[in-house]
């Protein structure tokens, strides 16, 4: 099953002309997005269904007073830009 939802992903990416995006990329997109909108990561650790709580969000994605990560910056190589309005 998640390798056919991947596979649909990629579909729709060409498809659209974006560029190849993985669920992991969209989740930390979503992430980032929900940061910078303002949204504590309580509230984000909830919306994405992730029962470890806040600390995991700030662990994975980085403090995000200061935006660093643990990884390096990985949540920024999702290659997935805002679109056009």
């Amino acid at each position: 099953m998640y390798q056919h939802f991947v596979r649909r992903l990629g579909q729709a990416c060409m498809k659209l002309g974006l560029p190849h995006v993985t669920p992991h990329g969209l989740r930390s997109y979503f992430v980032t997005q929900a940061r910078q909108s303002g949204l504590t990561d309580a509230e984000i650790a909830q919306l994405i269904g992730d029962k470890t709580g806040p600390a995991l969000i700030a662990q994975v994605y980085g403090d995000g007073a200061t935006g660093s990560s643990s990884r390096g910056g990985q949540e920024d190589k999702a290659n997935i830009k805002d679109p056009p309005r």
